[in-house]
């Protein structure tokens, strides 16, 4: 997801860009910093995920992040304006054959459309001082390279979304770290370990496909030759037992 924060000058958007994304940009007034836009990115925190990442330990850990784009105050003569002219001014030149390649790449007349945006705040944070001799083709570069994060950013949706339903899913058995700093996560992972040894062959397989793996309920049920109905209800079964396996050990939600 990518933000911007536009307004008029001197108003504290630089403050909050600050403030949201750690950065140290320079507060004066725009007249005396730079016209290009401000740039940076803020984690959303998840104390779930941390706690699956701690105790999974997968080879990448990507929490979601947020851009914020920072532009200069808008105002009659100020270098707000030039940012939006820029945009205005390349758009009206390039902008349908930007759109053209975008949309090769994406068949989706949203998603194009954004990506072009986001060439025209990448072009301006990119671009060198004096202008690329074929100025067309280095727009289509970054139009390319926008294109084709956004494709592999919507391919991998699907399984995206089954991270956010399994971490639904585990809400009620999984302790949450920010109700209980002190826990000791060396114990509860042995409390973990020892409640996985005491499941079937096949609940354990199917609780580990899906909350380690992240399979979807369908590709676990056509793995094994099952249906999802029974998947579902394994699931459901061993969440029920880990939450009383938890409190037992004195552990609790």
């Amino acid at each position: 997801m990518k933000l911007g924060i536009v307004g008029l000058p001197n108003v504290g958007k630089t403050t909050l860009f600050n403030a949201l994304t750690g950065s140290k940009a320079e507060t004066s007034a725009y007249t005396n910093a730079s016209a290009k836009p401000n740039m940076g990115s803020a984690k959303v925190p998840d104390a779930r995920l941390d706690w699956l990442a701690e105790y999974y330990k997968p080879k990448k850990y990507s929490p979601a992040t947020i851009d914020f784009v920072d532009v200069a105050g808008v105002a009659k003569g100020g270098k707000g304006n030039e940012v939006f002219q820029a945009i205005r001014q390349t758009d009206a030149v390039y902008g349908h054959r930007l759109y053209i390649i975008s949309d090769k790449i994406l068949r989706s007349q949203q998603d194009a459309e954004e990506s072009v945006s986001d060439t025209y705040m990448e072009t301006w944070k990119s671009i060198p001082p004096k202008r690329p001799k074929y100025f067309y083709a280095f727009l289509a570069s970054i139009c390319r390279n926008m294109s084709f994060n956004r494709l592999d950013w919507r391919l991998a949706a699907k399984r995206n979304a089954e991270v956010v339903a399994l971490t639904q899913e585990l809400e009620m058995c999984i302790p949450d770290s920010r109700q209980d700093g002190e826990m000791d996560r060396r114990e509860l992972r042995r409390v973990l370990e020892t409640f996985l040894d005491s499941l079937s062959k096949e609940s354990r397989l199917i609780f580990l496909r899906r909350y380690l793996y992240v399979d979807t309920v369908a590709e676990i049920a056509a793995r094994y030759g099952i249906s999802e109905s029974k998947v579902k209800t394994q699931l459901h079964r061993t969440r029920a037992k880990l939450h009383t396996h938890l409190k037992k050990e004195g552990i609790y939600v």
